[in-house]
Order: structure tokens, then sequence, then C-alpha cells
């Protein structure tokens, strides 16, 4: 499932705000002038097709009411289930986490634990998925 330039910057704006919106409250993040409510409206319903996107609500704005929507799955989720789509096994992907950490030098020593601490909880889910399937 690959997304267009357009629909990456919405569930990007999504993602990275942890946001649930309606489709206007979209358009007045993103600007007016770069989305228009019908382009909106044709992208959220293409998104919720791809189950990216999912209704958590309504919310009356003036007289009328709109739908919420928020992700529904994590931007880390729809990038692991893209790379297993273009058939990449779990050692692939073990393999590409490791380049591109290794890849992306911490700035100081903060940013480092920091990173540290993503990835020793990344193993710890891991490793008690491991041991839940036993």
């Amino acid at each position: 499932m690959q997304l267009t330039e357009r629909e990456d910057k919405l569930m990007n704006m999504l993602w990275d705000g942890n946001k649930e919106l309606t489709i206007e409250e979209m358009k007045d993040y993103l600007g007016p002038e770069e989305f228009s409510h019908a382009t909106l409206f044709k992208m959220v319903k293409a998104l919720e097709k791809k189950g990216l996107l999912e209704v958590c609500g309504l919310r009356k704005r003036a007289k009328n009411y709109s739908r919420i929507f928020k992700p529904s799955m994590t931007k880390e989720q729809f990038y692991t289930k893209y790379i297993l789509s273009r058939n990449f096994s779990s050692k692939g992907l073990i393999e590409i986490s490791a380049a591109l950490t290794g890849a992306a030098k911490p700035e100081n020593d903060e940013e480092r634990d920091e990173e540290i601490e993503h990835l020793q909880a990344i193993i710890d889910d891991l490793k008690s998925g491991l041991k839940d399937r036993k």
C-alpha cells in the first residue's frame, strides 16, 4: 500500500501531531490554499478505504455534526506493513533497522541515550511477544 504525496503529508500531520480531526480541522491545519474541502474529502475516503483512517466520533460544528478521524495504525506500523508487503523477511527488516540506526548519528549524548532507550523498548517488546507465543 503506497501513499500519494498529498496522502503522505496528511497522514504525517495526523501521526506527528497525534491528532483526531474533522475534515474541516484538517483543512485548517494544512492550510486552505493547499487542500480544498473536496480534495480532502476524497483523500480521507481513500485513506479510510486503505485502512489508514477510521472514524472515532462526531463533533458539532455550527449546526452540523462532523465525523472525527484518527489514524488506525501508527507510522511505524504502516511502514512495517509497507516493507513487509514488498516481500522483505523479518531478518531483512532487522538488517535495514540496523543500517538506518547506524546511519543516523545522534548530535549529543542525550539524543544517543534516547535512541538507545527507544531501541531497548523495541527489543523488550519483541522479547515479550516471543514469550507470549510460548
